[in-house]
């Protein structure tokens, strides 16, 4: 009798009946890819590194366990180890079922570009798992994908972040003749139950693209991990790893895979599709562990670069004082760690220190985006958090009355990230993903070291039509250490990719 039953899918393999010894295997295994944070003991000032989240999945009963397919060779060589080989290991191969063609309605001004149609070709290539689009912000990844997918003649699926889904419904009409019915869209464990549910009655889909919400996704893989088989018996008419089959879809696509990475990754370890591409200009970490997160899933070999960097804009990054900065708090309660969410609270916290501040803001704002607007010219502030965005937006409406100034966090309704002139945003909300047509100038008021949330910052300013040179603002106190060390480290990431970089004092004391 085997110890272990392994069957390999396309995306992972799975491990199912060990006996008690294979679980001990496959436990020692997994713990190779488990992510652990510092967590504060309690009732004491001392931290200790406890595990966060673990790079694979299982059910809670440990019957049934799930790794990523690009670790298939280095667990035949933990299983030799442990020595299970032989006929003690039961291996199968899931095959692929044969999938519809379709014909998409792309519109016919929709034509790639040099650099877009190479991206195709190797979205489109077999022999790849995983494959990771790398371009540029503004260099046209969803067209890319999209047009890959026309040509491919395979049913589309979008597996994304809920606050992404109606800015791609409107990429999917704006490249595509579509039908209401043409793209269907779950979010919500009732909407995901409905469209298998129809898969299952429907002998030929009467859909051309599935939009599903990612966390839908994973509350049903949180719930499958918890009862197993039994999730049948919720509502939903497959299991996880039989999702794509049973939609008969030939392409996932994940877009900003960097964003909700042990998400992306834990899906993969359920997924079992022909063709699979993954979107972003900043698969990078400060982190080693994720790095090796990102290499497994995304070998660095295999991923698609793009062209050359493009570099197209003016940074400025400004420098300012406090009149008292020991009054400003900027770490948690028994933590040393810097919070931009605690230095905000402590601005908000005295109604004449928050008037400077927002004076000071706007002095850097008449500089900079008033003086040289144009009609249609659009600027965004990112903020840490949703009340300093609230105040300060407020602040703005008063003081611009002649201009559309709103506030956009995930709350609020797309078009308050589109329409305004100025919007007020976090980097949470806006920082990724997101295309404003007529945007001339970005502010950062936001002191943070994470290389993704700076060069996405960077990277919602596009290359402007009539060849004005869009301007990247950033703000930093030089009474916070954190936030020299901070600009230093954006400095040595950011200069190289901007035409200019200045570096001002100002003269306000806030």
């Amino acid at each position: 009798m085997a110890d272990l039953h392994v069957e390999i899918f396309s995306h992972h393999f799975a491990c199912t009946r060990p006996t008690t010894r294979a679980r001990e295997a496959l436990n020692k295994f997994a713990g190779r890819y488990v992510e652990y944070k510092l967590e504060k003991i309690p009732r004491t000032t001392r931290w200790h590194k406890v595990p966060d989240r673990v790079y694979a999945a299982a059910t809670k009963d440990r019957e049934e366990y799930r790794f990523h397919i690009n670790l298939l060779k280095q667990f035949r060589e933990h299983l030799d180890f442990h020595y299970l080989k032989g006929d003690l290991v039961q291996w199968t191969i899931a095959p692929f079922i044969e999938l519809p063609e379709v014909d998409m309605p792309i519109k016919p001004d929709i034509t790639p570009r040099d650099y877009q149609e190479e991206a195709i070709d190797y979205i489109n290539q077999p022999g790849i798992v995983n494959k990771l689009v790398e371009f540029q912000t503004g260099k046209g990844k969803s067209v890319t994908a999209m047009y890959a997918q026309y040509k491919r003649r395979r049913i589309g699926l979008l597996m994304i972040k809920p606050m992404y889904i109606e800015k791609w419904l409107i990429d999917l009409r704006k490249t595509f003749d579509l039908e209401v019915d043409d793209v269907i869209v779950a979010q919500g464990s009732a909407e995901l139950m409905g469209l298998l549910e129809l898969a299952a009655q429907e002998t030929t889909p009467s859909y051309y693209w599935i939009v599903v919400s990612n966390v839908t996704f994973a509350n049903w893989l949180k719930l499958y991990e918890e009862v197993g088989k039994e999730v049948l018996e919720t509502g939903y008419a497959c299991l996880p790893h039989q999702f794509y089959e049973h939609l008969k879809v030939g392409t996932r696509i994940i877009d900003e895979v960097h964003q909700d990475f042990h998400r992306n990754f834990k899906f993969d370890c359920y997924t079992h599709v022909e063709n699979a591409v993954s979107l972003s200009a900043t698969l990078i970490s400060d982190d080693d562990f994720k790095n090796q997160m990102y290499e497994i899933a995304y070998p660095g070999s295999q991923r698609h670069k793009g062209p050359a960097y493009d570099k197209y804009i003016a940074w400025q990054a400004v420098f300012y004082s406090f009149k008292n900065p020991e009054k400003i708090k900027c770490t948690d309660w028994g933590s040393k760690r810097y919070s931009h969410n605690v230095f905000e609270q402590s601005i908000l916290k005295n109604e004449q220190t928050t008037q400077n501040y927002f004076q000071l803001l706007n002095t850097i704002i008449r500089a900079t985006y008033i003086k040289a607007r144009q009609p249609g010219d659009k600027l965004i502030i990112f903020m840490a958090s949703i009340n300093m965005c609230t105040v300060f937006t407020r602040w703005l409406q008063r003081e611009y009355p002649q201009l559309d100034v709103g506030r956009y966090v995930e709350e609020d309704p797309y078009e308050m990230l589109m329409n305004p002139d100025i919007r007020v945003t976090t980097l949470m909300s806006a920082g990724t993903a997101v295309d404003i047509p007529g945007l001339t100038h970005t502010l950062l008021t936001t002191a943070v070291k994470s290389s993704q949330s700076n060069v996405q910052g960077l990277g919602r300013l596009r290359k402007l039509p009539d060849g004005r040179t869009p301007v990247f603002i950033t703000t930093n106190c030089q009474d916070m250490e954190k936030h020299v060390d901070y600009h230093n480290h954006r400095k040595n990431l950011m200069e190289p990719l901007c035409v200019s970089y200045r570096c001002d004092q100002i003269g306000i004391l806030v």
